[in-house]
């Protein structure tokens, strides 16, 4: 397995276990991956469910991370 793959695993059963800690965590990752590659739509959708996340648990620094990442 490829380091990346297995982060990408590590993270995912961080957020699957603890999501109100994580799951916003991982979902502004994988946003991101899916701009990187093009995938505007889905990146935008991502962006969105990771600022919920992050706004629902009081995570405010990484709501404002979302929305701004989202906004460029």
């Amino acid at each position: 397995m490829g380091a990346k793959k297995a982060r990408k695993e590590k993270m995912k059963n961080w957020a699957d276990n603890c999501p109100e800690n994580c799951l916003h965590k991982y979902l502004l990752v994988e946003a991101d991956l899916a701009r990187v590659h093009g995938l505007v739509d889905k990146a935008m959708k991502l962006y969105a469910q990771a600022i919920e996340e992050a706004k629902k648990n009081e995570f405010l620094q990484n709501e404002a991370l979302g929305n701004e990442l989202a906004a460029k």
